[in-house]
């Protein structure tokens, strides 16, 4: 079956592959098929090219996604084409062999679809005091958790940044509440009595944390909140890093569709959580709030679910350890920058410059260049004309290059 029905010598583009989606699911629901292997980045695209970050095959074969909404499994592979023929890599006809078998072997034995009820899972609280009780419970477990913040932009740095609400996921809970959401709570020392027990716990040294991205969360903690994160544990997006090197594929809304066949979760969010144009600010603030927790409850849990996946995969956490440890590092030096020895690099700078004044001054006095200004007058060494006719009618040099206007190209080949 293919994913595009229409015939053409090009590539399908983006709009060609969506305007044939409906009538291929239609296909689908038809069919009704337990399993189906996905050829090449085409048929990627055109059967979950919605809901992956990377919808191409190098970035995806090997996967198994469910789609629920078919009751199915879905396996990407590379194109055979592409693994295929004689002057083609052999690792990738190896690869190709591999992925593909191992795709045939689990459609013979395939394992029972389930649907992750997340939504269930999250409990959203909104009175003060059982927020504070719930919270000392989970810091008096010193069980390590995930957390995530939605906030009023992507960086903090900006005067007037706020964070509307927090979601901490472990073990045995989801909970969800709001910070400075508007109205979220009666009276200020209600919001600070609940801020003084988020302080506490992103502070608490005996708390292991996880979040995804951790630089996002670090960052917010220290500029927008003054508050110094401690023990954060582990980054399940550089987690992902690890175990799978190939670009593309370890932002959370990915994760959670290629492991859960979760789509479009953060929909509700895309009206107000982009920046408004002209501004460092979102519109998350005008979320209706009990979509909001739901929103960010959905990212904590999800982001504990894959750290508890990962933790299976992983052989040893001496890896993971140190990646983690140098991304903590990195992420301090992101906001309080490194000590540099700015008269070293000044000096470099200057040297650097004479240099340059040193080169322009020698191909000034050369020989080639006095012939040809006596020929052709001044010549601007910027001058992409100019250039050109230095090397190839003054100096006979032979192009091996063209520009699209097909004049020989004097850019580096």
């Amino acid at each position: 079956m293919k994913g595009v029905k229409c015939t053409s010598e090009k590539q399908p583009s983006k709009t060609v592959i969506s305007n044939c989606r409906k009538s291929l699911y239609k296909t689908i629901d038809t069919l009704k098929p337990k399993a189906i292997l996905l050829m090449g980045n085409i048929g990627i695209d055109s059967v979950i090219g919605e809901w992956v970050q990377a919808a191409s095959a190098v970035n995806l074969s090997g996967l198994q996604i469910p789609l629920h909404d078919n009751n199915c499994w879905v396996f990407p592979l590379i194109a055979p084409e592409m693994a295929s023929g004689g002057n083609r890599d052999k690792n990738m006809s190896e690869y190709f062999k591999y992925v593909l078998k191992k795709a045939l072997d689990t459609c013979d034995n395939l394992p029972e679809l389930k649907p992750l009820n997340y939504i269930d899972e999250i409990e959203i609280l909104t009175d003060p005091d059982e927020i504070i009780k719930r919270m000392c419970g989970i810091i008096d477990s010193k069980n390590i958790s995930a957390f995530d913040f939605e906030t009023s932009g992507l960086d903090p740095y900006v005067k007037g940044h706020r964070i509307f609400s927090i979601a901490i996921s472990n073990k045995d809970e989801t909970i969800s509440f709001a910070l400075d959401y508007p109205g979220a709570y009666e009276t200020k020392d209600d919001l600070d009595d609940v801020w003084n027990i988020v302080y506490e716990y992103l502070e608490d040294e005996d708390c292991p944390k996880i979040a995804h991205r951790t630089e996002f969360e670090n960052k917010w903690c220290k500029i927008c909140i003054k508050a110094d994160v401690k023990n954060m544990k582990w980054c399940t997006k550089t987690t992902q890093h690890i175990i799978d090197n190939r670009t593309g594929i370890t932002g959370l809304k990915h994760q959670v569709f290629v492991r859960w066949g979760i789509k479009n979760f953060g929909k509700a969010a895309e009206p107000y959580i982009k920046s408004v144009p002209g501004t460092n600010f979102n519109r998350m603030h005008q979320m209706p709030l009990t979509e909001q927790l739901l929103y960010v409850g959905t990212d904590a849990l999800t982001t504990f679910l894959i750290y508890e996946d990962q933790k299976k995969v992983l052989k040893s956490l001496d890896t993971q350890t140190f990646f983690n440890d140098v991304t903590n590092m990195f992420n301090e030096m992101s906001i309080n920058g490194i000590c540099m020895d700015m008269s070293f690099y000044e000096r470099e700078k200057l040297k650097l410059e004479n240099d340059v004044i040193e080169i322009f001054k020698k191909i000034h006095e050369s020989d080639e260049i006095k012939t040809y200004e006596r020929k052709y007058g001044g010549i601007t060494l910027t001058s992409n004309d100019d250039v050109r006719r230095l090397f190839f009618e003054h100096l006979g040099c032979k192009s091996h290059k063209q520009t699209d206007n097909k004049q020989a190209s004097v850019d580096k080949t």
